[in-house]
């Protein structure tokens, strides 16, 4: 890769910053020194959406870097300015080799098979309300028919459906919750899966509290491997906060979750 010389016209021929002004801008977040960038680009970062993206992603990944936090910088700690082009070329060399870094990281994050890891880890929830319990009004009646009739057979596109209209009718419980969730997630409704399986923090003395963390975990999983950059960090940091959490209180999923986290 061939480093860009840090100049004073700070931008590309297509009128965006310069690779490593972004990489500047994103040292200056985590260094917590912003204010000390250079005027032309704090203000062409608030204008152009963009460098703006750009600089979010890469803060992402090196958020944590513990080399840069702890590293003198060239451009934030130089010693005086009277050696300006002494400590911009360091700075050229360095941010490039963040940026080479950061590369990397991109390129390793994309081989990862995020649908298979998914794929491998997924599989519909058995059907236990059925078996016990009575039938005592007619929203149990409409909720176990669904279960009996769609669920269970695998129709997820219409138990979907109906699911939608019994949770459209106010006051879901945590059952409907649940298996809505899952039979969302079976259809690739992530993000509705997400937010049902969200809702479940309501009821956590129910039986199916900690499936729903792991599914949620699922989740999270599945709109990592059917996104293409955006969000994609956020969802992992999601899921892996989740698997964790899953693995500290030792639930019936522990096992499963520490296999899980640790392709990640």
């Amino acid at each position: 890769m061939i480093i860009r010389k840090l100049n004073r016209d700070y931008y590309t021929d297509e009128g965006h910053l310069h690779d490593n002004y972004i990489a500047l801008y994103v040292d200056a977040l985590i260094l917590d020194k912003v204010e000390a960038l250079p005027i032309p680009v704090l203000e062409h970062v608030e204008d152009c959406m963009k460098c703006k993206t750009g600089n979010i992603e890469l803060f992402e990944i090196l958020k944590d870097h513990e080399e840069i936090k702890n590293r003198k910088h060239p451009y934030f700690h130089r010693a005086s300015r009277g050696s300006q082009s002494q400590w911009i070329k360091m700075a050229a060399v360095f941010l490039g080799f963040i940026v080479i870094a950061a590369f990397i990281y991109y390129m390793f994050d994309q081989q990862k098979d995020y649908q298979k890891m998914y794929a491998q880890n997924f599989e519909p929830y058995d059907d236990v309300i059925t078996e016990r319990g009575t039938i005592s009004t007619a929203y149990d009646t409409m909720f176990y028919s669904i279960l009996t009739d769609y669920y269970n057979v695998g129709d997820y596109e219409r138990a979907n459906f109906l699911f939608g209209k019994l949770y459209n009718q106010g006051k879901p419980n945590d059952s409907l919750l649940f298996y809505y969730g899952v039979s969302s997630l079976a259809l690739g409704e992530s993000l509705q899966a997400i937010n049902l399986f969200k809702e479940m923090t309501h009821f956590e003395r129910s039986i199916f509290y900690n499936q729903s963390r792991w599914y949620l975990a699922l989740a999270y999983l599945r709109v990592t491997a059917d996104s293409k950059g955006e969000n994609r960090q956020e969802m992992i940091t999601n899921s892996k906060k989740i698997l964790q959490e899953i693995i500290d209180k030792k639930s019936d999923y522990a096992e499963k979750a520490g296999v899980l986290l640790s392709d990640y």
